[in-house]
């Protein structure tokens, strides 16, 4: 059974990707380039998952110890919890941003993943995510030129 939800997760991730691919034929040349990249890296590394997990199905069919071989394969609970979380963080992120800025709707999405995956971790490792969406609003304003929303006292 769980070998039968991984291929269906599988197989929604190379609909996003065909989803993202075909979504970016409106922009220009220029602009296509980046989601389009993102688009084929997803869907060349999904089909290499889905290669490597057939080959370890097969070996494993032959042994007739499939469960034990790779015990942390299944799609449990948690696992289904924190991918649900990310979803829901993607959609505050992308609502939240011109609301209430990219470094602060940055801030709260990785220290909300951090949680998310590590609690304890998350504790020590706070600055991490005040600092990245910084520096990669630094990065995005003056290298590349690129308007994100601003903090909304700054705009």
């Amino acid at each position: 059974m769980d070998f039968v939800k991984k291929y269906i997760v599988q197989v929604g991730l190379i609909g996003i990707s065909i989803l993202v691919y075909m979504s970016s034929e409106e922009l220009s040349d220029s602009a296509r380039a980046f989601p389009r990249t993102m688009a084929i890296s997803l869907l060349v590394l999904v089909v290499l998952l889905m290669i490597s997990n057939y080959m370890k199905e097969k070996k494993n069919t032959g042994t007739g110890n499939a469960q034990d071989a790779n015990p942390g394969s299944s799609l449990n609970a948690k696992t289904m919890t924190i991918l649900v979380g990310f979803i829901i963080f993607n959609v505050l992120f992308v609502w939240l941003l011109p609301i209430i800025g990219f470094e602060i709707a940055g801030f709260l999405f990785i220290l909300g993943g951090m949680i998310m995956l590590g609690g304890s971790a998350a504790k020590r490792f706070w600055w991490v995510a005040l600092v990245l969406p910084v520096v990669l609003g630094v990065v995005f304003r003056t290298l590349l030129d690129l308007r994100l929303p601003l903090f909304p006292f700054l705009s």
